[in-house]
C-alpha cells in the first residue's frame, strides 16, 4: 500500500483549472508480477522521476518518451509519441504486442472513462 501511495503525478506545461487538464498515465515502476509494463519517462521537456507514473497536461500537442517492457523479452523498447490531448479527457498508455506477445511493437494512448 505504501508503494502505490508513493507514485504521484506532476503538472507539465503550465497550470489550468482541474477540468481543463488531461491526465496521461503509465504503469507504476514498482509493479510486481506484471508481464507487460509501459513507463512514462518524459513529457515535452520534463523528465519524470521513478515515482511519477502520470502527468497532468493542458490540451494540445505533447511529445512523450515511453519505455515498454515485456517479461522474457530482450531489453526495453523505447518510443517517442507525438500526441494531442483534449481538455478534461484522461488517457492511459498501453502496449501493442507483437505476434506471440513476446515484445512490444508499439505503444498507444487510449482514452480512459471517468
Amino acid at each position: 500500500m505504501l508503494i502505490a501511495g508513493a507514485c504521484t503525478s506532476v503538472t507539465v506545461g503550465g497550470s489550468g483549472s482541474p477540468g481543463s487538464l488531461s491526465i496521461i498515465s503509465g504503469d507504476l515502476r514498482l509493479r510486481f508480477n506484471s508481464p507487460v509494463n509501459v513507463y512514462l519517462r518524459k513529457v515535452d521537456d520534463t523528465p519524470l522521476g521513478i515515482f511519477k507514473n502520470r502527468v497532468r497536461v493542458p490540451p494540445g500537442a505533447h511529445v512523450l518518451l515511453v519505455d515498454c517492457e515485456v517479461d522474457g523479452a530482450d531489453g526495453t523498447s523505447r518510443y517517442i509519441l507525438n500526441v494531442t490531448t483534449i481538455a478534461g479527457v484522461d488517457y492511459q498508455l498501453q502496449a501493442v504486442l507483437a505476434s506471440g506477445n513476446r515484445r512490444c511493437s508499439a505503444v498507444e494512448m487510449v482514452e480512459t472513462p471517468h
